[in-house]
């Protein structure tokens, strides 16, 4: 029966090693990553032929990432500015735009004593 006594997971590339060796079909977790993967002959070029690719991937991501959140904060920097910047002053010559009628004046404020008066007049009828 074959044994393995160095072993490379696929997906990340960690090596482990085994002073008795590992029965070829063997299924092992990786202690790195957590995959599980069968032991045999690997050949560590063919299990993953760039050792960094990984790492590379996850900092593209993460840059990419990180470039976004910049742009859209200077976006927003850049909205919120602009809209927040002075206006001109208006000309004195400048014809005034009529919104509309004059809001309607709240109702006149009763006294406590009007209030009675009110309530004995409603409860003789």
């Amino acid at each position: 029966m074959d044994r393995a006594n160095k072993i490379i997971c696929p997906r990340c590339g960690a090596a482990f090693r085994s002073v008795r060796g590992v029965p070829a079909g063997t299924l092992i977790a990786c202690v790195q990553c957590g995959t599980s993967f069968a032991a045999g002959n690997q050949n560590p070029g063919a299990a993953n032929p760039r050792p960094g690719a990984v790492r590379r991937t996850r900092l593209q991501i993460v840059a990419g990432a990180a470039a976004l959140y910049l742009l859209g904060g200077a976006a927003l920097a850049w909205y919120c500015f602009h809209l927040n910047a002075e206006s001109p002053a208006p000309q004195a010559g400048a014809a005034q735009h009529d919104d509309g009628p004059p809001p309607t004046p709240p109702p006149p404020v009763r006294s406590p004593q009007d209030v009675a008066a009110s309530r004995r007049a409603t409860s003789s009828v």
